[in-house]
């Protein structure tokens, strides 16, 4: 996290291992929320833009870090998040990290969906406690394309990454997973 120096919009490096996704997530204030949209981690001008978090995500210990980034055709961002949508590509990627000044948290996805925020809020960012954050995964499953393993009680710590789907005007690539430990120190390569 040693960009964040120069680059304090920095809030994280986001990794899933054997996705091509491993980059810096950036985040702006309200007044221009979509301000990484095209924009790279150093502010200029790319039409690939940046991973950014939502403005009003509470790094590292908000209750859903909700992600957004480009479906890039090269791959590059979230153009490889289309590909959750094979169980087997699921089921071998399903570990994401993501790094902040307090360590590195591990998650695991439980839900990939095709939606948009009629069908499900991924633009929520806090919740009532547990049983807010448990509706939400519980949601979050049942809109799920496959089904995914329980894995027992939920963690108080969701994240949600977005990106543009194309089967209906404002569909997304909705993928919710639940952190498993608060911070973890292996090697994540």
């Amino acid at each position: 996290m040693a960009m964040q120096a120069q680059y304090p919009d920095i809030q994280g490096w986001l990794t899933i291992p054997g996705t091509g996704i491993d980059y810096p997530v950036l985040q702006s204030g309200e007044e221009d929320q979509v301000y990484y949209l095209k924009r790279n981690y150093k502010g200029e001008w790319d039409e690939n833009g940046s991973l950014f978090l939502q403005w009003n995500c509470a790094v590292p210990e908000g209750q859903n870090l909700i992600i957004y980034g480009h479906n890039m055709n090269s791959g590059s961002m979230f153009g490889t998040l289309d590909q959750f949508t094979s169980r087997d590509y699921w089921r071998e990627h399903k570990r994401v990290f993501f790094q902040t000044l307090s360590g590195i948290s591990e998650y695991e996805i439980l839900s990939v969906m095709k939606a948009d925020v009629s069908m499900f809020p991924f633009q929520k960012a806090a919740f009532d406690g547990e049983s807010g954050v448990r509706e939400y995964v519980r949601q979050a499953k049942s809109l799920g394309l496959f089904e995914t393993e329980d894995i027992g009680d939920v963690s108080e710590h969701v994240l949600t990454l977005v990106t543009c789907s194309y089967e209906w005007d404002n569909a997304r690539t909705v993928i919710v997973a639940v952190r498993k430990d608060k911070s973890i120190s292996e090697n994540i390569s």
